[in-house]
């Protein structure tokens, strides 16, 4: 039995499909996409899947505010840290010095 060939959209000469093009992603869990902007800004939510991509399996990260800056664009220190707030508000996660 031949193996089945997989569906592919027609595309325009300007237009590309994102998988395969990109190396890795960051995970964005439905249920943080769906917390309302009045709890957890836009940028807040980015941040929590880059810190998700940092912990990896086990679960915990402790990057540097400069190297979060990096990751986030080259955003603002204070802009980050007030990510990371907004982030520890909510309770999604933890901070330890």
């Amino acid at each position: 039995m031949p193996a089945k060939e997989k569906k592919r959209a027609a595309l325009e000469s300007d237009e590309y499909n994102p998988y395969g093009y990109f190396k890795s992603f960051y995970k964005l869990p439905r249920e943080i996409s769906g917390i309302p902007t009045q709890l957890l800004s836009e940028g807040g939510k980015v941040l929590f899947s880059v810190l998700v991509g940092m912990a990896g399996d086990y679960g915990t990260a402790y990057p540097k505010i400069e190297t979060l800056c990096a990751a986030m664009g080259g955003r603002d220190r204070r802009t980050v840290e007030r990510w990371l707030r907004e982030l520890k508000n909510i309770g999604l996660i933890r901070s330890k010095f």
